[in-house]
């Protein structure tokens, strides 16, 4: 599951629909290293260039180049809604 840019997670659409699953798989600890330890976003978590994605029920995300991508951006944190 990690091919994306720098063996990351792959971004994009796909990731969004699907990452609750790989989460309980891997734990939130994978997480933190690129969201930082409150899952609130770090300079690793930065978008290289403008997103948008279909968040389902959490509506649609826009996100602008540079801008840090939270746990919180959708739900309530690492642990769900």
């Amino acid at each position: 599951m990690n091919g994306g840019p720098h063996n990351l997670h792959n971004i994009g659409q796909w990731w969004v629909n699907g990452h609750g699953d790989r989460v309980e798989q891997v734990g939130i600890d994978a997480c933190a290293y690129c969201h930082g330890s409150i899952f609130r976003g770090s300079f690793l978590s930065k978008t290289s260039m403008a997103r948008t994605f279909n968040a389902g029920n959490y509506d649609t995300k826009t996100y602008d180049a540079g801008d840090m991508v939270s746990c919180y951006d959708c739900h309530n944190g690492p642990n769900g809604d």
